[in-house]
């Protein structure tokens, strides 16, 4: 971090937020794929944080019956990524 962020910005805004760990990545991906759901009229299915994995930008979606969805990271927040097929159920 630069110098000029320590002695102007962080006084007046506090210091940088910690890094998401890969829980709350998996959270945050859950709300958006509930959001999803209910704008397309798709079942939610809930996915399972034990199967669910963050790779990289890419956040994968699980729960015993497959992969529900794909999330990738944007400047703007997390954004679906169509997946392959029968693997991904909220395809349309």
């Amino acid at each position: 971090m630069s110098n000029l962020f320590r002695m102007i910005l962080e006084p007046l805004i506090g210091p940088p937020p910690d890094p998401l760990t890969d829980e709350e990545v998996i959270v945050r991906a859950t709300k958006a794929y509930r959001a999803r759901c209910s704008r397309k009229g798709l079942i939610f299915n809930q996915p399972n944080k034990g199967l669910s994995e963050v790779d990289g930008d890419i956040i994968v979606l699980r729960n015993c019956k497959g992969v529900l969805a794909r999330y990738s990271w944007t400047y703007k927040g997390l954004r679906f990524v169509k997946g392959s097929g029968k693997e991904d159920q909220t395809n349309e």
